[in-house]
């Protein structure tokens, strides 16, 4: 009989996690990682498997010789992955090391692998990425711009914002040094000992406050520029010759703070682009956040086919996980209190010395605005030309809109988590008004004869509606009544009342409630009475009047305002302008049945409504990157986007020179209701989902299409969809600036309901144009 040896137990596949490649070398950024091989035994024991870590004999001098630790796993599968854990209190940052691993089944074991070299270095907070995406985002040897919002506690930081880095070096790095400040800065070429020249602006960062920042390359002119807060700081030529790193882009690469709204553009953006994308800020809903599923109608209630209307579908309220938020449940109207808004001026405009010329600072969102500003009368004598004394007053108004709950709860606005436990409903428009930092002179010798209340000083909101089905915008609650219990929209005081009350907290702020109504008319779609919308327009008042006790005396204020008169407007009025072009805040309300989930609200029109997307799914976040991608691809590489060929013509000809509507701050796209029709009579979301349905059979195969949805891009609830046509009733005009792509359905998906959300939240109706933005 001939025996069969049985060979001995084998070890490989050695990896150590977590871990990545730098520069050739293996490291590792936790002191704790896990030892990982795959251990087998031919007669198919467990194993045991053994690992043991030394100093590395190329390590620097100091770390350290011969062996660290050892360690071992009992009763591993013969065939499986083995992991050991490296202990803590084990190994240092910084440390070179080496391990190895063996296999042991019984009395017999394999040899020991190979030593493995790893570096441990430690990602401590300010070092690590805040996200990354999963390739690399622009050219960086061709014209780009990057932008981001910040908010840092050190002005010395030595911060990298965004990065897209190859293997020694990034070829760009927008930032902060302690020596130079905010810095856009290029290298000459991926080496280690690599040269570096840029944008040096030598201006600290702010510090504790939001700002923005943007840097723009144009590879043209060679030259780079720095931007803060929207206005160019410092520009400067770019000599070395650029390259590209085809990575990964890191954002928030190196930093200690906060990041939000980063944008990356592959071409050089105008100082009025930079402007745009400061003055934009917060007018937008970001789509990186995990959003709640919107259970109202959703987009399989548009039209299927040219000229047919599928029937709605409205579901009841729903408690269980995933509904769309309960009626009463906050909503994020992104608030603001008066104190909040006044502190924001002040950032503004630091350093004002009062009695200055007055400057105005404005916070507008889609729920929220604000005002702040110093209001100045110098009060003279007529007769002598003579002042006789002077008021000084800082104003800050706040108005707030609503949005509603469920329509099955009634006429109820979610609840502001500003102001938690109020009542309104969701056509209610609040406006706070705070009283600060009164000044009240009078000159010497006019003392004897002046009073302290020889001048009042009133505060009046008044609210005008500008539609006319019926529209209203009335008073209906305020915090002072008057003596029959009514509410008043006009409190007036003396200025040395107003002074001392400004002290006193609960009486430095005031509270008005207006509410907007209009009639509905479903019969016509085109018209906005068919969601019962209407408009109100809040103008408040400061003014100062004396009670007449010298003849000559008269009151005025700077001829900067554009008024001869004692009354100022609070918010940022242009110079003579009429009633119709004063630009006072006006607020779109409505009650339409188009989003039952969130039945009415109102809205500050004024706001550009932007949807924004990431291409990187955050933690926590439902995926959509795929749809983001497909978009992304519309705005970067338009001509390499599906179809590229028409349909209307045989043979089909190419397509070249798409320009794709709708990303910000481009043109923007138009929504459309699912009962509009082309002038040809034919839904139009039905005539986009048709060419939708087209171009996705025609140009993917069964197999491209597996397990997938075509998603196409304009979207189909919007005017300018894949069936736009510069003449309905000529096919041949058929616009073919639109994309078809097939995505994940759990993408495409996630994404519509997402888009839903926006929509939503931001009362996008019939022709209401919004934007889209992709990072």
């Amino acid at each position: 009989m001939v025996g069969l040896a049985v060979s001995d137990p084998a070890v490989g596949a050695l990896q150590v996690t977590p871990s990545e490649q730098v520069n050739g070398t293996t490291v590792t950024p936790t002191r704790t990682p896990s030892l990982l091989a795959q251990v087998v035994d031919p007669a198919g024991k467990p194993l045991r498997a053994e690992a043991e870590i030394e100093h590395d004999p190329a390590a620097p001098e100091g770390q350290g010789t011969g062996q660290i630790w050892s360690g071992a796993v009992d009763d591993v599968a013969s065939g499986t992955q083995a992991g050991i854990t490296v202990p803590a209190d084990t190994l240092t940052d910084g440390w070179k090391v080496r391990w190895r691993l063996r296999a042991v089944a019984g009395d017999a074991s394999s040899a020991w692998s190979d030593w493995q070299q790893v570096t441990v270095d430690v990602i401590h907070p300010g070092e690590e990425p805040l996200a990354a995406t999963s390739g690399p985002v622009i050219r960086t040897d061709q014209s780009f711009s990057v932008a981001a919002w910040l908010r840092w506690s050190d002005k010395d930081g030595d911060y990298t914002v965004v990065e897209q880095k190859g293997a020694h070096q990034a070829p760009f790095r927008l930032g902060n040094t302690a020596d130079h400040g905010l810095v856009l800065t290029f290298t000459d070429g991926d080496t280690t000992d690599a040269t570096f020249e840029g944008v040096l602006t030598g201006v600290e960062p702010p510090v504790n406050e939001w700002f923005h920042l943007a840097g723009v390359y144009d590879a043209t002119g060679k030259v780079a520029t720095v931007y803060l807060n929207g206005s160019p700081v410092k520009s400067a030529p770019v000599n070395v010759t650029p390259w590209n790193a085809e990575t990964s882009m890191t954002l928030g690469t190196s930093m200690l703070g906060d990041l939000d709204e980063t944008r990356v553009y592959q071409r050089p953006l105008s100082a009025q682009d930079v402007a745009g994308l400061h003055a934009s800020a917060g007018a937008t809903t970001s789509a990186v956040a995990p959003a709640r599923e919107q259970t109202g109608t959703t987009e399989e209630t548009e039209e299927g086919k040219d000229g047919k209307e599928e029937k709605e579908t409205t579901p009841e309220p729903r408690t269980t996980a995933g509904s769309t938020v309960a009626a009463g449940e906050s909503f994020p109207y992104n608030r603001v209190s008066t104190r909040q808004c006044q502190n924001l001026w002040e950032t503004k405009f630091p350093n004002q010395p009062q009695g200055t010329k007055s400057h105005v600072m404005e916070y507008w969102r889609v729920h929220t605005y604000c005002t702040s500003r110093h209001h100045h009368w110098q009060i003279y004598s007529d007769s002598k030309k003579t002042k006789v004394g002077a008021v000084i007053i800082s104003a800050t108004a706040v108005m707030k809109a609503y949005v509603g709950g469920w329509k099955t709860n009634g006429e109820h606005a979610r609840e502001d988590a500003s102001n938690p436990g109020t009542a309104h409903h969701p056509r209610d428009i609040d406006v706070w008004v705070r009283i600060d930092d009164v000044v009240y002179t009078e000159s010497k010798f006019m003392a004897p004869i002046m009073e302290t209340d020889d001048h009042d000083v009133t505060l009046e909101i008044k609210a005008k509606s500008s539609t006319p089905n019926g529209a209203t915008c009335n008073l209906t609650n305020s915090k002072v009544k008057d003596g029959a219990g009514r509410p008043v929209s006009t409190i007036t005081k003396d200025a040395e009342d107003w002074k001392a009350d400004s002290q006193v907290t609960g009486k430095d702020e005031y509270w008005f409630t207006f509410r907007s109504t209009a009639t509905k008319d479903k019969s016509d779609v085109e018209k906005e009475a068919y969601h019962g919308i209407s408009y109100c327009t809040i103008r408040p008042y400061i003014s100062i009047e004396d009670k007449g006790w010298l003849p000559d005396i008269r009151n005025t204020v700077y001829s900067w305002i554009g008024l001869h008169a004692p009354t100022v407007p609070m918010w940022d009025r242009p110079r003579d302008a009429t009633e119709a072009t004063d630009n006072a805040p006006t607020l779109r309300c409505d009650l339409s049945d188009n989003y039952t989930a969130y039945y009415g609200g109102c809205i500050f029109n004024k706001v550009s409504r932007i949807y924004r997307m990431s291409r990187v799914d955050p933690p926590g976040a439902k995926a959509v990157s795929l749809v983001a991608e497909h978009l992304w691809h519309t705005r970067e590489l338009p001509d390499q986007t599906v179809p590229d060929e028409t349909t209307t013509d045989s043979p089909r000809k190419p397509i070249t020179g798409k320009k794709f509507p709708g990303h910000w701050p481009g043109t923007a796209l138009h929504n459309v209701d699912k009962k509009a029709k082309t002038a040809d009579g034919v839904y139009v979301r039905g005539r986009n989902k048709t060419m939708k349905t087209k171009i996705c059979n025609l140009d993917y195969t069964a197999a491209e299409r597996a397990g997938k949805e075509c998603d196409e891009y304009p979207f189909n609830n919007t005017k300018e969809g894949p069936g736009y046509r510069a003449d309905d009733h000529d096919p041949h005009s058929q616009s073919w600036n639109f994309s078809i792509r097939p995505v994940l359905i759990e993408h495409n998906k996630n994404a519509g309901n997402h888009k839903q959300l926006f929509e939503v939240q931001n009362r996008v109706f019939h022709k209401d144009a919004f934007w889209v933005s992709v990072i």
